[in-house]
């Protein structure tokens, strides 16, 4: 009876043994796997509401932001300064599709003008002027979008900038895919 009582003891041991060895695997995986950028993809993740196209862009720019760490870091196979750029090229142009970029100005001075008969206001845009910050070409706008509503991206071409922006995107992410991700 007292070996199988000392028996059971020294088991007991090796367990603590085992799971503090376990413990300090895991907790060694967790600093090795939680950087800078996966904890970014994470807020994206938890923080984001999903009901709109955003969301998924924010999602894919964070994990992109942080396989250009992981490329660079690592360097695993020839070529992976052609991948990094792709996925910084990938990661500025999300940013063009989402906004983040403001590509237009108005000069001007705005004024509002009550409406007869009612509480309201309007904007008197007749003295505001519509400045887009970037070149873009408009020749090309059938490529990229409707025939139909063309002359309304044309009179807006930071829209249109937009649009050549997520064409090129997916593009580039159709051609490329494969090698960021494998």
């Amino acid at each position: 009876m007292k070996v199988e009582a000392s028996k059971s003891f020294f088991d007991s041991i090796k367990n603590l043994n085992s799971w503090k060895s376990k413990y300090r695997n895991f907790k060694t995986w967790i600093k090795y796997h939680t950087t800078k950028e996966f904890k970014n993809l994470l807020k994206v993740v938890l923080k984001s509401y999903p009901w709109d196209y955003g969301y998924l862009y924010e999602i894919e720019q964070a994990k992109i932001a942080e396989m250009i760490e992981h490329h660079r870091k690592r360097q695993f196979f020839e070529g992976w300064e052609q991948v990094v750029r792709d996925m910084e090229i990938c990661y500025k142009l999300i940013d063009i599709i989402l906004d983040k970029k403001s590509l237009f100005h108005y000069d001007g001075k705005i004024q509002f003008l009550p409406i007869e008969n009612s509480e309201d206001v309007e904007l008197d845009g007749s003295k505001l002027v519509y400045h887009c910050d970037v070149k873009v070409n408009t020749k090309n706008a059938d490529r990229f979008v409707d025939t139909k509503s063309n002359k309304w991206y044309v009179e807006h071409p930071d829209e249109l900038y937009k649009e050549k922006a997520k064409y090129l995107y997916h593009k580039i992410r159709l051609e490329r895919d494969f090698d960021w991700w494998d």
